[in-house]
């Protein structure tokens, strides 16, 4: 399917070739995902830094692997620092103006007041759908867990995830594919409440559990989001307060999948004038 999966993305300072030579951060980013990143370091004019993806990677000019989640380096190949591994290039120059900007640790944020306790739970699935006609899957779609078996749903099917204006629910997406898939739920912002491997028969996704201990969000996903990474063989648990009446889309936000069937819509009250059914 020629599919891209999150990035495992790190923030790097190089030489004056893009040489990896020194890391100042790293995390993990994906397509769609909005962050905030307040860093100020003490670097001379004339300094050059690049952005570098770390990510899975195969040699020059071939494409990347769907990324499963892992190590750059320990669990897979990274990608190539002369070609897919370079992002975006920043240099420091004079000033030509005062800098009205105030620094990361003078900042004060709003505290964050986490949502009540979920009034119900969703087990919802991401799926791929095997090929009839090569070795691989055909499409990418979502769905529902019933009965700890994956049943996939098409765009127009009806709606199955309709909570009602003021709820506050669950969501457990349990990733049965081979790719970390970034999840997107229009409308509302989300905590990210855990994680926690799962087990299956995967012919036919059936027997679906969870195994072992959950473990909590990542650290920087311990605010509000709209976007998760959803990595495979597990469940990503997510809670969500719905506010508003009306009909959204939830999906993958990698383009070759919420275009080929990984998107449902689901409705927030009852249906509106206007919307599909």
């Amino acid at each position: 399917m020629g599919k891209r999966a999150a990035r495992h993305v790190g923030y790097h300072a190089l030489a004056a070739a893009p040489r990896y030579t020194r890391e100042i951060s790293s995390h993990k980013a994906s397509p769609g995902l909005k962050e905030d990143r307040f860093r100020r370091r003490a670097v001379s004019t004339g300094y050059r830094g690049f952005m570098a993806r770390v990510g899975r990677g195969y040699d020059w000019g071939r494409a990347d692997e769907p990324f499963g989640g892992g190590i750059p380096g320990v669990d897979f190949d990274p990608a190539h620092e002369d070609s897919t591994g370079q992002i975006m290039e920043f240099q420091v120059v004079p000033a030509v103006a005062a800098d009205p900007t105030t620094p990361p640790q003078f900042l004060v944020l709003p505290a964050i007041t986490p949502l009540p306790a979920e009034d119900r739970s969703r087990p919802l699935a991401l799926i791929e759908l095997e090929s009839n006609v090569h070795d691989g899957p055909s499409e990418a779609v979502l769905g529902n867990i019933e009965g700890g078996t994956a049943v996939h749903r098409h765009w127009a099917d009806e709606v199955t995830e309709n909570p009602s204006q003021g709820d506050i629910e669950l969501w457990e997406l349990y990733n049965v594919t081979a790719d970390a898939h970034p999840m997107h739920v229009h409308e509302v912002a989300f905590e990210v409440v855990n994680r926690q491997a799962i087990e299956f028969d995967e012919e036919g996704h059936t027997n679906i559990h969870p195994v072992g201990e959950p473990r909590g969000p990542e650290p920087w996903e311990r605010g509000f989001k709209d976007t998760v990474i959803g990595y495979p063989n597990e469940v990503t648990r997510l809670r969500l307060k719905f506010d508003n009446e009306g009909q959204f889309v939830w999906h993958c936000h990698i383009v070759e999948h919420e275009d080929n069937e990984m998107m449902r819509p689901y409705r927030i009250g009852p249906v509106q004038p206007g919307q599909p059914e």
